[in-house]
């Protein structure tokens, strides 16, 4: 079992897939799962999740008919393994390469059941 399951909505956001995917990728804490849902795009984002999935495994790539954010999400949570969840929108990225393990670090101290941090948005 992951530590993360990481929950990756993407409806038409090709031109920000690539910054999100390395973000999220190159994060210290690599016992991560992460769930794309391609929720019914009509640009090339399709394209974009299934060439990072091809090389990385610990991307599950799922694609559907639209469904909104939250039917995305709900997906996504539906395949998650992970120990927790982070919710990542498709067009942020995680600056702080440490973000995830610090945040699963405090989690795991404080017996969190969820916590809260700002990200970069672009």
């Amino acid at each position: 079992m992951p530590k993360v399951s990481v929950v990756l909505p993407i409806y038409n956001v090709a031109p920000y897939l690539d910054e999100a995917f390395q973000s999220v990728l190159s994060q210290s804490l690599t016992d991560i799962e992460v769930i794309a849902v391609n929720d019914g795009s009509t640009d090339n984002s399709q394209e974009v999740i299934e060439r990072y999935a091809s090389q990385d495994s610990r991307i599950l790539a799922l694609s559907q008919e639209n469904q909104g954010l939250s039917g995305a999400r709900n997906t996504a949570l539906r395949h998650a393994t992970g120990e927790y969840i982070y919710m990542m929108d498709s067009d942020d990225i995680l600056s702080n390469p440490d973000a995830i393990r610090i945040c699963y670090k405090y989690a795991k101290q404080n017996k969190a059941d969820f916590i809260f941090f700002d990200g970069d948005r672009f």
